[in-house]
């Protein structure tokens, strides 16, 4: 179904729960250093979707306190109604754009230094990077995977440099762009590109759930 668009800024304590139950479930995984990329990327993203589940069968009642649902629409059914499945599914499609907007404002206003989360992000990015790459050249020979690598590599990079959604690049840009306008004291403050970095992320306002 859907769903007109509601971002809203997280209370502190979902916030601060999600974080640490990321970081908590991802640190084994990441200590890995016998498991092929594509296997650790999955993982990770495993681990990701279970903690936003979690948190969000949690603190639901805070999700909707903090106005998660307000005036949001569903296109396909003018009579919808909201019940706690419907919300728990589009609570699940919106949370990490509202966890992405809630960290810059937080790193903007200097509430949180997100260096841990940041971190994490970079090591998801190469994680990504060399998962694309084994895939892409999965059945070269030997020799050709060596020429290609390092082209492959950065074809990968550019393609999700320049790609719109909730992707790795982009929230690594929003929150990256945010600490660089604060050691440069740019005019227009630390959310200068926060706008424009997050209509990358979500370039529409409708939602399918």
């Amino acid at each position: 179904m859907k769903y007109t668009s509601n971002i809203v800024t997280l209370p502190s304590d979902i916030t601060d729960a999600y974080l640490e139950a990321l970081m908590t479930t991802t640190d084994p995984i990441l200590k890995e250093e016998d498991l092929a990329a594509e296997t650790l990327l999955e993982l990770l993203g495993a681990a990701a979707a279970a903690c936003r589940k979690m948190i969000i069968a949690k603190h639901l009642k805070g999700l909707e306190e903090a106005g998660l649902f307000k005036g949001v629409t569903c296109i396909d059914y003018p009579g919808f109604v909201w019940t706690a499945g419907s919300m728990r599914l589009y609570a699940a499609s919106t949370f990490s754009i509202c966890l992405m907007k809630t960290l810059a404002e937080d790193l903007a206003e200097d509430r949180r230094t997100l260096d841990d989360f940041i971190s994490y992000l970079e090591i998801v990015q190469k994680i990504e990077l060399q998962a694309s790459v084994n895939v892409a050249l999965k059945d070269a020979p030997e020799a050709a995977h060596r020429r290609l690598c390092g082209t492959v590599g950065s074809i990968t990079q550019a393609n999700c440099r320049y790609m719109l959604g909730l992707t790795v690049d982009n929230q690594l840009r929003l929150l990256n762009n945010i600490k660089g306008n604060k050691e440069m004291q740019v005019d227009d403050g630390p959310m200068a590109n926060f706008k424009d970095d997050m209509s990358a992320i979500m370039p529409e306002p409708v939602l399918e759930v």
